[in-house]
C-alpha cells in the first residue's frame, strides 16, 4: 500500500469508529498496513489526535486503540507512542471515558 493509501485509511477507520467494532478497525488497519509502515502509520494517527483536527470522542478512541495494538507485543517502555498516550491519561481536561480507556 503506498503511503498516501495508507494515510486515507488512517483517517477513514478513526471516522468508521461509530459504525464498527473497534477489533475490526484494528484488525483491518493490522492487515493493510505494511509492517514496515506501522511506526510511520501510527505516527499519522498520532498527528490526528493531537493537531489541531476536530475528531470526535469515538475517533480519538479507535486512535488511541490502533496505537495500542500496534504496539501491545512490545514492552511499554518500547512503545513509540507511549509518550502521548500517558499525556493523553493525564490530561484532566480530556473526556473521562477517554482517559479511563487509555488507563485500563
Amino acid at each position: 500500500m503506498l503511503v498516501i493509501e495508507e494515510a486515507v485509511l488512517e483517517a477513514e477507520l478513526l471516522r468508521r469508529g461509530n459504525s464498527r467494532p473497534f477489533d475490526e478497525l484494528i484488525s483491518e488497519f493490522m492487515s493493510k498496513v505494511q509492517p514496515s509502515h506501522i511506526f510511520d502509520s501510527c505516527a499519522g494517527i498520532a498527528v490526528l489526535l493531537t493537531g489541531n483536527i476536530d475528531l470526535s470522542p469515538t475517533e480519538h478512541l479507535v486512535g488511541f486503540a490502533i496505537l495500542h495494538q500496534a504496539y501491545s507485543s512490545q514492552q511499554t517502555s518500547l512503545h513509540p507512542r507511549i509518550s502521548l498516550l500517558v499525556e493523553a491519561a493525564s490530561n484532566e481536561e480530556a473526556e473521562n471515558f477517554e482517559r479511563g480507556f487509555i488507563l485500563q
